[in-house]
């Protein structure tokens, strides 16, 4: 069959080839061999078209006589004796203007913008358009995270282990222009950035990466994003890495920049539409508990008031099975009762936003139903002005149910809640609840029966942490630090990045 094709094909004038699911070539037409370089047409060579599954229709071959140039290629998938190979057709975009590509380029990005429904399906086409328009080696669209962390949100033509060797080199101490553009809040343009990276060790994990690719000259856009309240801030950045032997002049830098502009309207557009879903299932989750408030818990109560006097009745009190049967359902009915109450605790959190977290604790531990002779006090200290709204959630969530544990078993006199910044990291927001009750020693009661395993993943899931300590007899205390609460303003790179770098 393969054959038969390839007689075919010897008399298109349109260039094909026919790679294998390893992306090697195994024909080559002559229309082909006329644009590919004889050293990188040979049959069983690999082709530039080795990530056949791959979305991307376009790429780079080494022209025969022009040297590397862009090309959109085409790819059909066929069986041949029962061997997986594909069809390329390919054809050179070096006959249009780069301005004509450009233009190309943002009908494109504008058009995918409105369908892609994942911030990260947009971002990386867009990058494909932004690679294709101004013949790049690679691009990448990066956001950056309050510990200054950085996210790839879209690529190409970088290595699936790219933002991996990455971070590791990040962790190394190495400078990231991305982290600079975005600081300075400027277009950052390094020629030297190749050899600075190659001769700096911090970089050790990436070098034979950027060996790799022909990279000359790296330019680092940052993206700007308005937040809900009107104000300007800068998320993240358009890092692209020019080839050796392409420089780009003021139009391509205009362009790009027209490209962040593009890439900050996905990012907006993403986060108004998780602001939007997220409302609705606030909305929703505050309604029912509402109507749990309403109706449900007030019938448990009454149950667990009726239990009790009945537990108390000289006639259940004469028959023990009776009097233990009327005592369990008399616990039950109290188990019940506190799984609902943390049920709407749940879903109130959403009021949250409203007050903020400290107010927001004073009025749900003003309604506890505590013991006779317990206080339950909160002391805040420097209270971030504004927190993402799913870690202000969780920060009350999980000061709310250690107080509660506390009511419920330490048996203490006082609880104080205390909201102040990290003793180690100034930005970190740190939450402690201490009780003077009895404590206890750890091997006789779990984390879990505690409502530990519950906060510890909250506090992690926002890279915190939670630690407990108790002694019988001294109470116990529970500390939760949250890093970069105090530098996230509004709605942050984190908000974004729930979704999936220089």
């Amino acid at each position: 069959m393969a054959t038969e094709i390839e007689r075919l094909l010897d008399q298109s004038p349109e260039p094909h080839a026919i790679i294998d699911a390893e992306g090697r070539y195994r024909y080559i037409s002559p229309a082909a061999r006329e644009i590919l370089d004889g050293r990188e047409s040979r049959i069983g060579d690999p082709s530039p078209f080795s990530d056949a599954r791959s979305q991307e229709f376009h790429g780079r071959v080494r022209h025969s006589r022009i040297g590397w140039t862009a090309v959109e290629f085409s790819r059909v998938p066929f069986e041949s004796e029962g061997v997986e190979h594909f069809l390329i057709r390919f054809e050179p975009v070096h006959g249009k203007s780069r301005r004509e590509r450009q233009l190309d380029a943002i009908v494109a990005v504008a058009g995918a913008l409105s369908e892609a429904d994942q911030l990260d399906a947009a971002l990386s086409r867009l990058a494909r358009e932004v690679r294709t328009a101004v013949d790049l080696e690679s691009c990448a669209l990066t956001l950056l995270e309050p510990d200054l962390r950085v996210r790839i949100a879209g690529t190409a033509g970088l290595p699936e282990d790219y933002a991996e060797k990455l971070e590791a080199c990040r962790q190394r101490g190495a400078p990231l222009l991305t982290v600079r553009a975005v600081e300075d809040d400027q277009v950052i343009i390094d020629p030297q950035w190749r050899n600075s990276i190659l001769a700096d060790q911090r970089w050790a994990p990436l070098h034979e990466t950027i060996r790799s690719l022909r990279i000359g000259t790296l330019i680092a856009a940052p993206l700007h994003v308005r937040d809900p309240e009107g104000k300007d801030e800068v998320l993240g950045a358009l890092t692209v890495f020019c080839r050796e032997d392409v420089e780009l002049g003021h139009d391509d830098i205009a362009f790009l920049r027209a490209m962040t502009d593009y890439a900050s309207i996905a990012i907006s557009n993403a986060r108004m539409f998780r602001r939007l879903r997220e409302q609705g299932a606030q909305d929703e989750r505050l309604r029912l508990s509402r109507e749990l408030h309403d109706s449900v818990t007030q019938e448990l109560f009454s149950l667990s008031l009726r239990t009790r006097a009945l537990a108390r009745w000289p006639q259940v009190k004469a028959d023990p099975v009776l009097a233990e049967e009327v005592g369990d359902l008399y616990e039950q009915s109290r188990r019940a009762l506190d799984q609902m109450r943390a049920t709407i605790l749940r879903g109130r959190a959403v009021e949250v936003g409203a007050v903020g977290v400290v107010q927001a604790l004073r009025t749900q531990c003003a309604q506890l139903d505590l013991p006779p002779g317990l206080k339950v006090e909160v002391h805040a200290h420097d209270e971030p002005s504004t927190l993402a709204p799913e870690l202000q959630d969780d920060v009350f969530l999980l000061a709310m149910e250690a107080v509660r544990n506390a009511v419920k078993h330490s048996n203490a006199s006082r609880i104080t809640v205390e909201l102040a910044r990290g003793i180690d990291d100034p930005t970190a927001l740190r939450i402690v609840v201490i009780d003077d009750g009895d404590g206890f020693v750890r091997s006789r009661r779990s984390a879990g029966a505690i409502g530990l395993d519950a906060m510890r993943e909250r506090a992690e899931a926002h890279g915190g942490t939670l630690t407990l300590t108790s002694e019988l007899g001294h109470g116990t205390t529970v500390t939760s630090v949250f890093p970069a609460a105090y530098s996230v303003t509004g709605a942050s790179a984190g908000e974004i990045a729930q979704e999936n770098t220089p």
